[in-house]
């Protein structure tokens, strides 16, 4: 693998040990595990990945929520203005299409089943996809408490 994309949803920098920015206090200290300057996940995994691996520490979200900033990420293009909400055009690139066709391997792990959804085209392009079970719950489990 050449290129790995990790895409979670709402995974904040200072919850991964590999930014080195660790919760320091304020007013929530006290309900962070291990108490103030500990970061609240533990990423050790990602942590050691990280240490062989370029890490984006200046990267934006270009809009939001989820699929729009998925949309904008792999494609470039900024997607206020068109209608991000629909089925994403086949004819636009991708960066995943981009790098295939300069030689590279590339696989994309996700956490965010809207990524399969249909007409959404955004695993398009990469080699291996992988789908973690993330925080969204699955439609076709009940509810254990009914």
């Amino acid at each position: 693998m050449n290129v790995i994309c990790i895409m979670l949803d709402s995974l904040r920098t200072d919850h991964v040990g590999a930014y080195g920015k660790a919760h320091t206090g304020g007013k929530d200290a006290a309900h962070w595990p291990g108490g103030a300057g500990v970061a609240r996940a533990r990423t050790p995994a990602m942590d050691c990945f990280a240490q062989q691996s370029l890490i984006f520490d200046r990267a934006y979200a270009g809009s939001f929520p989820t699929l729009p900033c998925r949309r904008d990420l792999f494609t470039g293009r900024w997607g206020h203005p068109f209608n991000t909400w629909d089925e994403m055009e086949r004819h636009l690139p991708t960066m995943a299409e981009s790098f295939r066709q300069s030689g590279y391997t590339t696989g994309l792990i996700f956490d965010t089943p809207m990524f399969m959804t249909q007409g959404n085209f955004l695993d398009r392009g990469f080699g291996s996809i992988e789908w973690i079970r993330g925080q969204g719950g699955e439609p076709w489990i009940a509810d254990a408490t009914i």
